[in-house]
């Protein structure tokens, strides 16, 4: 589901929002975030706290913020990735199609490099 690329740059940036908001977390990150990858809705289900009928289970304390950075992280890693391929799109669309620009070419004799001269300077 995530390549390499992303799941280190989804992991660094979370790992900065969990070192600074829950710093008592970062020693279970590696295998928090493991598991967020390989199946990222059982990861923030296990997360949530579950509520019983007597009101035991688990302290509201306990509650992981990894597999939450996680998520929000990689949500908006995948937002700015559709960003930047629209934009992509229209960028290479104005230049490539759009104007259709001759290739460069290298000019054979002096006469070609004066009307090339010529032209760019206006003369």
């Amino acid at each position: 589901m995530y390549d390499v690329c992303e799941k280190t740059l989804v992991g660094d940036i979370a790992r900065n929002v969990v070192a600074n908001l829950a710093p008592h977390e970062i020693p279970m990150f590696q295998v928090v975030s493991s598991a967020y990858f390989e199946d990222p809705s059982t990861a923030l289900s296990q997360a949530k706290p579950k509520d019983t009928a007597l009101g035991f289970g688990i302290d509201d304390s306990l509650i992981l913020l990894t597999p939450f950075a996680l998520h929000v992280v990689s949500e908006v890693f995948d937002f700015l990735v559709s960003i930047a391929r629209t934009k992509w799109g229209r960028i290479y669309f104005f230049i490539y199609q759009k104007n259709k620009f001759i290739p460069f070419t290298v000019p054979r004799s002096l006469n070609e490099v004066s009307n090339a001269r010529s032209v760019a300077i206006g003369y």
